[in-house]
């Protein structure tokens, strides 16, 4: 009898520490687990960038969850741990050379890593031709 205790323990506490190992690389690797803290655009914005077009997800939550979520099958829940905090375009316009630098914020709660791979170079130059990309891409800032 003890030694199904001893057993049973010891599936426990592998299983424990298997849980415990998936839950930091996947905050490591993905930065799924702890928020990052929020910061606004006003803190990396270029000094020229003359026009910003600026939106907090969060404020429209409400708005999403009935319109837009319900739709997808997505939990309200979910959406509020990876809504990001804040985005933003930033344009700053060049009048001698007729062109426009383009920069995108977003600040993220989580999923970061995942955001930043997802968005390739080649993607946004399929998408938007007209526009001259970076050839790093999407660039995470920490």
């Amino acid at each position: 009898m003890k030694t199904r205790w001893k057993i049973l323990i010891g599936v426990l506490v592998s299983l424990a520490a298997l849980v415990i190992v998936a839950a930091i690389v996947a905050d490591v690797k993905y930065e799924a687990i702890r928020p990052a803290p929020a910061v606004s655009h006003e803190a990396v914005a270029p000094p020229d960038a003359t026009l910003r077009v600026v939106a907090w997800p969060p404020r429209a939550q409400e708005y999403l969850a009935r319109h837009v979520l319900q739709k997808l099958g997505v939990s309200e829940g979910v959406v509020d741990k990876v809504m990001p905090y804040e985005a933003a375009v930033l344009l700053s316009p060049d009048l001698g050379t007729g062109e426009v630098g383009v920069s995108l914020f977003v600040n993220e709660q989580r999923l970061g890593p995942v955001v930043a791979d997802f968005v390739k170079p080649a993607d946004l130059q399929r998408a938007f031709p007209p526009i001259a990309w970076a050839p790093e891409g999407m660039v995470r800032e920490r």
